[in-house]
């Protein structure tokens, strides 16, 4: 296995599921299900962590269990979105992660990609 440090983070997706469970398995939009296959296959050999940028929660990692909601990124302007992730720290607390990785790949739908700014 190799020793570097992999960031995989994407969004959430408007279909979940009922009931509370892990962040990696309460998402169902197919988005979703590509970037979970592609993390499974990325940890067979490497030291990869994935991260969720979530409407509600803000970053989580795929571990942390969360209840469903109803709230997706699709149908909201930039400046409701900017206003969001102000609220729940995305941008800040995806400047300190990033720091902790040699590679990152992002699958984000292009109305939250321009939340990328890092110094």
């Amino acid at each position: 296995m190799s020793d570097m440090r992999i960031l995989v983070v994407s969004s959430c997706t408007k279909r979940k599921k009922k009931e509370k469970d892990k962040a990696s398995e309460i998402y169902l939009g197919k988005q979703h299900l590509y970037v979970k296959k592609g993390v499974k296959l990325l940890k067979e050999n490497n030291n990869a962590d994935w991260y969720i940028i979530s409407a509600k929660y803000g970053i989580i990692s795929e571990n942390e269990v969360i209840e469903p909601y109803d709230l997706s990124f699709n149908k909201m302007s930039r400046k409701d979105i900017r206003e969001l992730s102000t609220g729940l720290g995305i941008e800040e607390k995806l400047s300190s992660l990033i720091k902790n990785y040699k590679l990152a790949f992002f699958t984000l739908e292009k109305n939250i990609l321009f939340l990328l700014k890092f110094s």
